[in-house]
């Protein structure tokens, strides 16, 4: 039946669409209710994950081998996490404007206060941020996939030389940080860009 939906709404159906649409209104409302917050409207959140929902049914490739409810169902949480993730940083950046004069008939602004080249509020505000986030979600895994992102990415160490003092192989060390980056990102942080 919901294949038929599908098919019908892709081929330019309305009340199909509005059909899958209301099937999967529940899923929508969960999922908004769950991830809003104070800095975002729920409503917003609804609106984007029905968005999401008609984005779903059009990108939906039935061969795929995933059913189309587990498909809509990332395709929604995404769509909802995502546009919550913008609003925040919009309000935060939004928070912490440089260049508002202090006051009316003001020219000063926290900015003209900043010495040049030096790191600005705003840019210590989002990295000790990131820090203490990738902090928590580091915490979360396993011992030695821990242990090997450590090693590799703030500690400067090699695959080999992590292999030897684990005792394990150097393909195993590669094998549990691409688990340990697979982990980090499931937990939706912030988006991983490693660099080594």
């Amino acid at each position: 039946m919901l294949d038929k939906l599908l098919y019908r709404a892709r081929g330019g159906d309305e009340g199909a669409l509005a059909e899958i649409v209301d099937r999967f209104q529940p899923l929508v409302l969960a999922t908004a209710q769950r991830l809003s917050t104070e800095e975002t409207s729920w409503m917003d959140l609804v609106q984007e994950g029905n968005l999401a929902l008609v984005e779903a049914v059009w990108d939906f490739k039935s061969r795929g081998g995933a059913p189309f409810p587990w498909y809509a169902r990332r395709r929604v949480y995404y769509g909802i996490y995502n546009h919550r993730r913008k609003e925040m940083r919009t309000k935060m950046r939004e928070d912490l404007i440089l260049d508002k004069p202090f006051g009316e008939g003001e020219e000063t602004t926290l900015l003209h206060l900043l010495p040049a080249g030096e790191e600005g509020p705003e840019e210590k505000v989002f990295r000790r941020r990131r820090y203490q986030q990738l902090r928590l979600a580091l915490a979360q895994l396993p011992q030695r996939q821990r242990r090997v992102l450590k090693g590799l990415y703030f500690e400067g160490r090699g695959v080999s030389e992590l292999a030897r003092e684990m005792g394990i192989t150097p393909p195993s060390v590669k094998g549990l940080e691409a688990r340990g980056l697979k982990n980090l990102a499931k937990q939706e942080v912030f988006p991983l860009q490693f660099d080594r």
